[in-house]
């Protein structure tokens, strides 16, 4: 046993790196003693609702503190109202400044961080350009609506309004291999009930009767 030990003291010492390992060792010691989880919130978290119309709040986005495992906490939301919601903000929550508060699942020990919401996303108006004869109806009811789309707001072509610019072409115009009379250039907008606004253009070619 004495030999033994004696070899691998002797070991031991003839590492030429032995001192550099011990240092190594000497400045994790602290890190390891000492780092540790303060549950802290940052104070105010901003989010836009996207396209899918709800976000799920995850513990990194309320830990101020590098040091915590995200997956050691959980988040509940509260609207103006005081009513939970789980975890996530959706379209109902468009406009509010909400609360979230942030547990710590073992201890129960929680922060609290202020979730101002908005809905920046302006509704799409889907559509596209049509080509008729001279001399044919222009109207919408006659040529048909675009389709609107929005995360948060339920629209239909009833909310749409248009524009149109209408370009006569007296000696006739080749535009894309057709030859035209006239072009109207159509601009359609919705606005959705955070106030943005869609925009769509729409091209009506108006070509040449053949006879």
């Amino acid at each position: 046993m004495a030999l033994f030990f004696s070899g691998r003291l002797f070991f031991w010492k003839c590492i030429p790196w032995r001192r550099s390992l011990l240092a190594f060792v000497w400045t994790l010691l602290p890190w390891a003693i000492f780092a540790n989880c303060s549950v802290s919130c940052i104070p105010t978290f901003n989010h836009s609702i996207g396209t899918e119309g709800f976000y799920i709040i995850s513990p990194s986005d309320l830990l101020s503190d590098p040091d915590c495992d995200p997956l050691d906490f959980h988040v509940i939301v509260f609207d103006e109202g005081g009513v939970p919601s789980g975890d996530t903000i959706d379209c109902r929550h468009e406009g509010q400044s909400i609360t979230a508060q942030l547990f710590e699942t073992a201890s129960g020990n929680s922060c609290i961080t202020q979730i101002d919401v908005f809905d920046l996303l302006p509704p799409t108006i889907m559509g596209g350009d049509t080509l008729i004869d001279c001399g044919l109806p222009t109207e919408p009811d006659i040529l048909g609506y675009p389709g609107v789309l929005d995360n948060c707001t339920s629209l239909d072509t009833s909310d749409l309004d248009y524009d149109d610019v209408i370009t006569n072409y007296n000696c006739l115009e080749i535009v894309n291999g057709d030859t035209l009379n006239a072009l109207i250039q159509r601009t359609w907008t919705t606005t959705d009930d955070a106030g943005n606004q869609g925009q769509f253009i729409q091209l009506i070619k108006i070509r040449k009767t053949t006879v």
